[in-house]
């Protein structure tokens, strides 16, 4: 029986192939926004500022999820207290105490 695996270690064989992929791949496709030059611009400045920079990345990083955190969860939130209103420990003894004047 024949074996098929080539002669080339693998550090070289996955060096080729990475090579071959790179000559063989088409263009890049974009959306309409990304093809503008203000757009190819706007990206390289971010790169050049924050992602060369580990400071200003991890200041980005920060920023993003705190942004996030703000615009996402807590209106979640909000809205959940605001809905189960009904639920809460005042609104509970509101009516303990209306069913002990009731009681009386």
């Amino acid at each position: 029986m024949v074996s098929n695996h080539s002669l080339l270690s693998n550090r070289q064989a996955n060096f080729q192939y990475f090579l071959s992929s790179i000559s063989e791949r088409g263009p890049q496709v974009v959306s309409a926004f990304n093809a503008g030059s203000s757009a190819k611009s706007g990206w390289r400045l971010f790169a050049k500022i924050f992602q060369q920079n580990s400071w200003m990345w991890q200041v980005f990083i920060f920023s993003a999820a705190f942004s996030m955190y703000y615009a996402i969860y807590l209106p979640i939130v909000a809205a959940y207290q605001t809905n189960n209103a009904h639920r809460t420990y005042e609104a509970a003894m509101v009516k303990e105490r209306a069913h002990k004047k009731k009681l009386l």
